[in-house]
């Protein structure tokens, strides 16, 4: 049985890879540790280092803003296999309009109480169609701190990796409103796919991911 290591989206936890059917992989799925102000991408990759086994073969799958972390952990874990979703590679495919933003402070301005409210534009840009998927996002952003919200965009914004990883595969959605599809060498697209298609489109993901893991 294979080991995997899985690291959520933003603020999200083991949840959102619940409709991911891997009968022959192990998933071991990292925990989020509170960051300190400083802390930046590459530097909070290290503190979620010790919840890897690093004396054997590793693979880590990192979703969204968790696969940003992923790719920070393959350059500190030699020989790692990454399998990303829904995610930059590298800090140049994060959409220029974010960093306008950041640098406008226009993420420091929005109320929390408002990041933290599902509605039918967040559904959309998250690509959730269906009403239970709609129901987990939105407990999702209730469960999420904001502390380690701000911090995540705020470190998300300032990240400087343009450092492709040697054994990494990229899958990604088609139609991702969050983070648009930039290729890369080694890419699988799956058509349609939204943001969150690791909900939407689980019995896609799945196959791509039973094929890369096999």
């Amino acid at each position: 049985m294979k080991k995997v290591y899985f690291i959520s989206g933003l603020g999200a936890d083991q949840r959102v890879f619940s409709n991911l059917e891997l009968p022959n992989v192990e998933a071991i799925y990292i925990d989020w540790v509170k960051p300190s102000e400083d802390d930046t991408m590459t530097t909070y990759a290290t503190k979620l280092l010790p919840q890897i086994d690093t004396t054997v073969p590793v693979t880590i799958l990192g979703l969204s803003f968790g696969g940003m972390l992923a790719v920070e952990l393959s350059h500190l874990i030699e020989g790692s296999q990454t399998i990303l979703l829904s995610t930059a590679v590298t800090a140049s495919a994060i959409p220029l309009r974010y960093k306008l933003l950041g640098k406008w402070k226009v993420p420091d301005k929005v109320p929390f109480s408002l990041i933290r409210k599902a509605n039918a534009l967040t559904y959309h840009f998250f690509g959730i169609k269906t009403a239970r998927h709609q129901a987990l996002l939105k407990d999702v952003l209730l469960d999420t701190d904001e502390f380690f919200f701000r911090w995540a965009i705020e470190a998300i914004l300032n990240w400087e990796n343009e450092i492709v990883p040697l054994h990494v595969t990229q899958i990604h959605g088609t139609k991702d409103h969050i983070l648009p599809l930039v290729e890369t060498p080694n890419l699988i697209q799956v058509e349609g796919g939204g943001h969150f298609m690791v909900l939407e489109q689980a019995d896609l993901v799945t196959e791509v991911l039973k094929r890369i893991l096999s």
